[in-house]
């Protein structure tokens, strides 16, 4: 910080320095990485938050994995999924991909 503030006071005196548009120029890359990357990204992560939150016993869901199962039952940190008439594993909740049926339901 104290090298900008060096360099926007030699800019103001002439001797040179990054100036003015520089600054602008940094700002501006900034702002097109927030709004392209930064943004986007944390409004899947507060959908998908929104989703796990959401589900219950009997909803059909996709794990991560690309595994399909029927939740059984809801655990304060996880999952009981059936995967097969026999199989039911416990899965953690960020293992949860989405919700199988959602997906043309998804924001455009």
């Amino acid at each position: 910080m104290q090298i900008l503030l060096n360099s926007l006071f030699v800019a103001q005196n002439g001797e040179g320095g990054i100036g003015i548009g520089m600054i602008l120029f940094w700002v501006l890359i900034f702002g097109v990485f927030y709004f392209i990357l930064i943004r986007p990204q944390k409004k899947q992560q507060k959908e998908h938050r929104k989703l796990i939150t959401e589900l219950k016993a009997g909803d059909h869901i996709v794990t991560i994995g690309g595994f399909k199962g029927v939740i059984t039952q809801v655990k304060e940190d996880g999952f009981k999924v059936r995967f097969a008439p026999e199989v039911e594993l416990e899965i953690i909740k960020s293992a949860v991909g989405r919700r199988q049926g959602d997906e043309g339901k998804q924001k455009k």
